[in-house]
């Protein structure tokens, strides 16, 4: 008996087709990073990326531009695919990143709750 193939076969097969893609990985580069970078941190953030200053933090970012990594496909020129960067928040005094989100849920533990918002 033949195999017959069906709809379903053949959307399976044309769904299994692979794409070849190099990354590259940078170091944050302000004068060709910063808008993508912004764009970036707002979809992280989503909601609460105004109340966040995406502004301050992508300057942030960039101010340590050998710390961390962008991530790109096409170049140091293009934007970047993702990035991956550390803040120290005794160092740059961000209370913000942490206060924030603190303030909005309720604590399970006072005690502790109130230590990390001083």
């Amino acid at each position: 008996m033949p195999y017959e193939t069906t709809h379903a076969d053949s959307f399976c097969c044309e769904s299994q087709d692979l794409v070849d893609v190099s990354f590259d990985f940078f170091d944050p580069n302000p004068k060709v990073d910063y808008h993508a970078i912004k764009r970036l941190l707002s979809q992280l953030f989503q909601r609460d990326a105004e109340q966040l200053h995406m502004h301050e933090l992508t300057e942030l970012v960039l101010s340590q531009p050998t710390v961390g990594t962008t991530i790109k496909t096409d170049g140091i020129e293009s934007d970047p695919y993702a990035i991956l960067t550390v803040l120290n928040m005794h160092l740059h005094h961000v209370c913000i990143f942490l206060c924030f989100p603190l303030s909005s849920f309720q604590p399970t533990e006072p005690y502790i709750h109130s230590k990390m918002l001083q």
